[in-house]
Parts: C-alpha cells; sequence; structure tokens
C-alpha cells in the first residue's frame, strides 16, 4: 500500500509534513546545493594550481634542459616526448576540472537554489492558504456557536413569556441558527473534502518536484565526474602508451649520430717494466696506437 500526504492529515499530522518538506529542502541546501558549490570552487581551484605546477616545471625544462646549448642532448628523444606529453596532459586536465567547475556553478547549482526558493514559496503560500481556511472555520464555528447561544436564549424567555414579539423574535433567531448552521456545514464539506486535500495534493506535488530535482542535480554530479574521468584515463593511457614505447637505445642512437662520429685515433702510453734494483734505467714508454671505429 502506498501513503500519501492526505493520509496523514486524517490523522491531524500536518506538522509532520511541513518538517518532512522542510527537511527535504534543508538536505538540498546543505548537504547538495553546498557540497555541489564547495566542490565546483574546489576544482576551480584545483584547475588553477594544476596550470600553475604545468607553467612551472614547462619553464624549467626549458631553463635547465632544453637551452641552446643543451637542446641536442635530447633531438628527437623518445623520453623527452614522454615527459612533454605528461605535462600536455596534465594541461588537459586542469581544463577538465576547469569545465566541470564552470558546469556546475552555472547550471547544476543555480538550478538547484531555483528549485528550493520555487518549492519555499510554494510552501509559504499553500500554508498561508490553509491558514486562511482554518480561519475561516475558525470565525464560521464562531458565529455558529453565537447564533445558537442567540436562539437559545430568545427560546428560553419565549418560552417563559408567551408573546408574539418574544415568538418572532425566537424564530428569526431560530432561522439565523439555520442559515448559520448550514453555513458553517457546507464550509466544513468543502474544507475537508476539497480545501485541505488539494492544499496537501499539491505540497507533495512540489515535494516530489523537491526531491526530483536534488536526484537530478546528484546524478549529474556524478555523470560529470564520471565523463572526467574516462577522459582522464584516455588521456593519461596516451602518457602510459609514450612510456611503454620509450627506447633508450634509440635516443642514444640518435644522440651518437647528432654528433657526427667518425674514425678517430688516440695513442695509449704504455710503461715497460724497470726492475727494482736497477735506478740507471729510466721508465721506457712502449706507445701503442689503437684505432676506434665509431
Amino acid at each position: 500500500m502506498q501513503y500519501t500526504y492526505q493520509d496523514l492529515y486524517q490523522a491531524c499530522q500536518f506538522e509532520a509534513i511541513q518538517e518532512h518538506i522542510n527537511g527535504t529542502l534543508r538536505l538540498a541546501k546543505l548537504a547538495v546545493s553546498e557540497f555541489v558549490g564547495s566542490l565546483s570552487t574546489l576544482n576551480d581551484r584545483f584547475s588553477s594550481e594544476l596550470k600553475n605546477l604545468v607553467s612551472h616545471f614547462q619553464q624549467k625544462t626549458s631553463d635547465e634542459l632544453l637551452t641552446q646549448k643543451n637542446r641536442y642532448l635530447f633531438d628527437k628523444s623518445t623520453l623527452l616526448g614522454c615527459w612533454e606529453k605528461l605535462l600536455n596532459e596534465v594541461t588537459n586536465d586542469a581544463k577538465r576540472h576547469e569545465i566541470f567547475s564552470t558546469k556546475m556553478s552555472s547550471q547544476t547549482v543555480k538550478k538547484l537554489l531555483c528549485s528550493i526558493n520555487c518549492t519555499q514559496a510554494q510552501v509559504v503560500e499553500l500554508s498561508s492558504f490553509k491558514g486562511k481556511l482554518d480561519e475561516m472555520c475558525d470565525s464560521t464555528a464562531g458565529d455558529l456557536h453565537k447564533s445558537y447561544e442567540h436562539y437559545r436564549d430568545c427560546y428560553s424567555v419565549a418560552k417563559k413569556n408567551e408573546t408574539e414579539k418574544l415568538y418572532q423574535s425566537c424564530v428569526d433567531a431560530h432561522n439565523q441558527y439555520i442559515i448559520k448552521l448550514i453555513s458553517f456545514n457546507k464550509l466544513q464539506r468543502e474544507y475537508h473534502t476539497q480545501g485541505v486535500p488539494q492544499v496537501l495534493q499539491q505540497l507533495e506535488s512540489t515535494q516530489t518536484e523537491t526531491m526530483l530535482s536534488i536526484s537530478d542535480s546528484i546524478q549529474t554530479l556524478v555523470s560529470s565526474l564520471i565523463n572526467m574521468n574516462r577522459e582522464q584515463i584516455t588521456g593519461y593511457e596516451g602518457v602510459n602508451s609514450l612510456c611503454e614505447d620509450v627506447d633508450p637505445k634509440f635516443d642514444i642512437s640518435r644522440f651518437v649520430k647528432s654528433q657526427n662520429p667518425t674514425q678517430n685515433n688516440y695513442q695509449q702510453n704504455l710503461q715497460s717494466f724497470v726492475p727494482g734494483l736497477s735506478h740507471s734505467h729510466a721508465p721506457r714508454v712502449r706507445t701503442i696506437t689503437t684505432i676506434l671505429l665509431c
């Protein structure tokens, strides 16, 4: 069996209904809106820090590695390409966090806050409407009570003094009482069968929309995180692929080739053995020429 707010009204639990709605609004504002807003701010700050970090290390790479003097050391280096790809991908990651932050703050948070404000306005309006109905019913009940007391007094007086004038006053009081009674009963029927049920139905509809807005905001947040993470995985997998393709021998070969290697001669100076007892012989140096082919 599925219950509705009208089931609580039958048990005079209108205040509990209001507390339920207010609790949902607090959840929307505190747990969701403020959280998403804080997450948006955090991602925006993280994006800026990533950009600054990459800029710093790009500058260090340029100043310390890729100077005019040292640039030849990394000419077409697969290792350097891997490093630069990492920096580029972190830059892309910073952009992803920036986009995520903008989407959360400009769309999700604003949309949810708009829903919260609309719900609060509708709840106030509906509660005010019900309050007016209650006041009307109380006023009608008061009029009925006064009319009945007047009728009862007129009847008592007319019964003791049976005069035409008193009798007519009693009849008039009786008729006024009947009119008030009919009006009161009609208002009560409309209050209980139309007025309050419609208020509760609209409150339940408003509450349903609010809860769906909260759910939609969470879903939007999660979907955005999933998409961002997928893009991160794809991007960093590209870096990982370059790391797997790093070829030290290729880099070394490229470097050696850039030096235009040629046939080089150099001499090894080897000394002949000199007996320890002979002080008259100076060490003799025998020169051996070795040819290296590069």
